[in-house]
């Protein structure tokens, strides 16, 4: 897949690059040039490799159950809301467990499994917000 814009999905981005002037030959990406973009569509944005959020939560994953013997129940995120782009934010999304819970954190979705976690690295304009990558993965008792 290619790198596309977080909030509408579309390949139409650009990004920025250091050029020499003189000989207008590419030198190098700016800091953050490919997290950082312009859309077609949508204007300033994130832009997001879906393929590299979902290797990414993958690795960790495997990291957290080899080492804990046990599937976490949440993730602390980094995801960009649909609204008013302003950049990435910290957020929690839980993962499994009851309907009915009271929550340790304030979470922006419920996931079923690490599937479905995957699903929201895909930009979707139905959803609010797109997952961007993750600080980690936790485990909290959880109350009913």
């Amino acid at each position: 897949m290619s790198i596309v814009c977080s909030i509408c999905g579309g390949t139409g981005v650009k990004c920025t690059a250091v050029i020499d002037p003189n000989t207008r030959q590419f030198l190098e990406f700016t800091r953050n040039a490919l997290s950082d973009g312009r859309c077609s569509q949508c204007g300033n944005v994130a832009l997001t490799d879906p393929d590299e959020v979902k290797a990414g939560l993958d690795k960790l994953w495997t990291e957290y159950t080899a080492r804990h013997r046990a599937a976490p129940n949440y993730t602390c995120c980094d995801i960009v809301r649909h609204g008013d782009y302003d950049g990435c934010e910290k957020a929690y999304i839980r993962i499994g467990g009851p309907s009915d819970v009271v929550e340790k954190y304030p979470v922006v979705a419920v996931c079923r499994d690490l599937e479905e976690l995957k699903s929201l690295a895909l930009p979707d304009p139905t959803r609010e917000f797109t997952l961007m990558g993750i600080q980690g993965f936790e485990f909290h008792d959880v109350l009913v």
